[in-house]
């Protein structure tokens, strides 16, 4: 949806005049201020605690209402902030209410590495590797250290520059991912672990960490916006992830 810009155009008439005395161009309005800093503690939390947050609700949300999969987006939200979700790959336009008042949060692209022992049958592969907190960071990291990797993000039709700059890593923290959702990603290596030759107690927590590029919007005017990211990572020349993801959202009066 493209910004109203109605109310910038209505300039003082002597203004009108003197500009177009001078033969100047007037200035294009500036597009609003919609990001909070990411050197800010938005409610309390760096983007780096929010990206772990995030993390926390999206995983623990079932299968059939998990909104990466096109679950409802309005499902399991609390507190002071609003979580988005992106998809899969491909290309996704979404329709969804958000209470007034409240900071809007999502990654761009993002990436998560759980420990996984039920692996160790790979030869390439050990005990120690598949559960290791330096090695679940770096492998959360590589997607964005050894790929090219580009995005763009558009609210109300102005887009927002610099988004490489809001990288976040998150700490170590434990997979919330429920048995029952144990098949959103199609992986043996969520939920809880399970029978593995580790020593692992099966039932135990299972350690992730994440990596990827994140925005927190300050909290949107009453009305209709629009919100549209796109991300691309190329892994190969003949593999590349891509994602469109449009949000229709209607702020509440």
């Amino acid at each position: 949806m493209k910004p109203n810009i109605l109310s910038a155009s209505l300039l003082p008439l002597f203004a009108m005049v003197a500009l177009a005395c001078s033969g100047e161009d007037p200035e294009p309005p500036t597009p609003p201020d919609y990001l909070f800093g990411v050197e800010e503690q938005p409610f309390g939390k760096t983007y780096e605690q929010w990206a772990e947050a995030w993390f926390q609700w999206a995983f623990a949300i079932p299968k059939a209402e998990n909104p990466i999969l096109d679950g409802p987006c309005e499902g399991h939200q609390m507190g002071d902030v609003f979580f988005l979700a992106g998809n899969v790959g491909g290309q996704t336009t979404r329709a969804c209410a958000v209470p007034a008042g409240k900071a809007i949060f999502f990654p761009i692209v993002n990436s998560i590495s759980r420990a996984c022992p039920e692996y160790v049958d790979n030869p390439d592969l050990t005990c120690e590797m598949l559960t290791s907190e330096p090695v679940a960071h770096d492998n959360a990291s590589s997607f964005f250290n050894d790929y090219e990797v580009t995005m763009t993000l558009e609210i109300d039709g102005n887009a927002i520059k610099d988004l490489d700059d809001r990288r976040a890593h998150t700490a170590t923290f434990d997979d919330p991912t429920p048995n029952q959702a144990e098949d959103v990603f199609g992986t043996i290596c969520s939920g809880p672990i399970r029978e593995n030759t580790c020593d692992v107690p099966v039932g135990s927590k299972r350690i992730a960490a994440a990596d990827g590029y994140w925005v927190m919007l300050k909290p949107l005017p009453a009305g209709e916006h629009e919100v549209q990211f796109t991300g691309k990572i190329v892994l190969s020349p003949d593999q590349t992830f891509e994602l469109d993801v449009t949000y229709n959202l209607t702020v509440a009066p």
